[in-house]
Parts: structure tokens; C-alpha cells; sequence
């Protein structure tokens, strides 16, 4: 079996808000933005899982949280009803979008699917 963990350094999920939301997810490369708060648990069953695809994605995506109590206006902006919600995002705009708890493996897929899009992209 594949090794699949990569030796991650503490803090490898970024923590964005309103005043640099919008430098942090304009990028060619994929970027994974979950939608949080600290008061709902399942967004902290998410955590290692969101970790644990950040480790692995290291070079190929970056991987960020964004606390929606603290920034309701991107909540809004992004029509965020129901956490944890996890954005996959490619030049400043939302290329996929996923509710609830999901593996790291699904996490990683959606982001390749994004990426093989982008690839796959005549300019």
C-alpha cells in the first residue's frame, strides 16, 4: 500500500477572513476553503479530516477555514445554510461545493477534479 501521510507542520489549514479572503483564493492552483464555527461539532469531527487532505495536497492546494460567525458576510456571499461546507475554489470563483463531513479522500478528489479541469483547459 502507498504511504499516504506527509509530515505536516503545525497550522497547515490557514485561517482567512473578510480582509484577505479574496488574495488568499484568486490562484490558478485549487484552494480548499471550510466553512466553520467553533460551536458546531461536526465542524470539529471535520478537522483532522481537513488536516489530514491539507498534509496531503502540500504543493498541489492550499487549504484554508473560514470561522462563518466571525465573517457572516462571506457566509453570505457564498450561500453558506449548513456547516461544515467545504469550497473548492480556482481563480476566485467556486468550482465545487460539498456539505457536511466528508473523507479526506473525497476532499482530495474533488481538488483533482478541479485541477484536471484546469489542465484540460484550452486558452
Amino acid at each position: 500500500m502507498a504511504k499516504k501521510s506527509k509530515s505536516c507542520a503545525p497550522g497547515i489549514v490557514k485561517m482567512i477572513n473578510m480582509v484577505n479572503f479574496e488574495k488568499a483564493t484568486k490562484s490558478k492552483n485549487p484552494i480548499v476553503v471550510q466553512m466553520y464555527s467553533n460551536y458546531c461539532g461536526a465542524c470539529e469531527d471535520a478537522k483532522p479530516l481537513i488536516e489530514a487532505a491539507a498534509c496531503q495536497l502540500q504543493g498541489k492546494a492550499e487549504v484554508y477555514k473560514v470561522d462563518v460567525d466571525a465573517n457572516p458576510s462571506l457566509a453570505d456571499k457564498f450561500k453558506i445554510d449548513e456547516i461544515p461546507t467545504v469550497l473548492v475554489m480556482q481563480d476566485g470563483k467556486v468550482k465545487k461545493k460539498t456539505i457536511g463531513l466528508n473523507s479526506s479522500d473525497e476532499l482530495i478528489k474533488m481538488v483533482k477534479a478541479v485541477s484536471g479541469k484546469a489542465k484540460g483547459k484550452k486558452a
